[in-house]
């Protein structure tokens, strides 16, 4: 589209106008300019299934959210995302070159999505929360004094029957029926409401 159309162009539907910018000064406008161009909330409500976020809100409940999140994003945190991002890398790349027929030299993945999710989710772990999480196969000495039993290693914490990889894993296989079935449909199968129906 940008080859046919170029750097700014806009698509007009029955329902609202869609424009796609490449153009990093028009971006940089756009964004700053938040009172000018408000988000559509309503495409943003898909990710409110925990409550709202920075996402998908606007004015001073934004502003509240930006508040609390903004540290998280400051530039001194740049150095240990890419760190943590590296370590990562390193160790799916490891992770993939000992599935079966699969070197250092010569790899095939079936699914990268999954395992690229994977990354996201222990880099986000490692470089916001300060819990480093290891790729399958790694040994546990790599994490050093950073060892949290239950959250980034395989043996559990008392009462718990998942290690905080594997909920994570969990969650968001299943959240996306929680995007597509709809929220009456949801509540008709509460977990306290099958308690008592049987």
């Amino acid at each position: 589209m940008r080859e046919q159309l170029g750097e700014i162009y806009i698509i007009a539907t029955p329902w609202s106008l869609y424009l796609n910018s490449s153009d990093a000064d028009a971006n940089m406008q756009l964004l700053t300019r938040t009172q000018g161009f408000a988000k559509p909330l309503e495409f943003y409500a898909l990710v409110d299934i925990f409550g709202s976020s920075i996402v998908s809100t606007e004015g001073d409940t934004w502003k509240r959210h930006r508040k609390i999140v903004a540290p998280a994003f400051a530039e001194r945190n740049n150095l240990l995302v890419w760190q943590e991002s590296l370590r990562q890398a390193s160790g799916m790349l490891n992770f993939w070159s000992n599935l079966k027929g699969n070197t250092k030299a010569k790899m095939t993945v079936d699914d990268v999505g999954h395992d690229t999710a994977h990354l996201a989710l222990n880099v986000l772990s490692g470089a916001a929360f300060g819990v480093s999480q290891l790729w399958q196969g790694e040994n546990e000495s790599l994490l050093g004094d950073n060892i949290i039993p239950g959250f980034n290693t395989t043996k559990l914490i008392k009462g718990h029957t998942y290690t905080f990889q594997a909920a994570l894993q969990e969650l968001i296989s299943g959240v996306v029926w929680l995007i597509l079935i709809p929220e009456w449909l949801l509540s008709m199968y509460s977990p306290s409401r099958l308690a008592i129906d049987s």
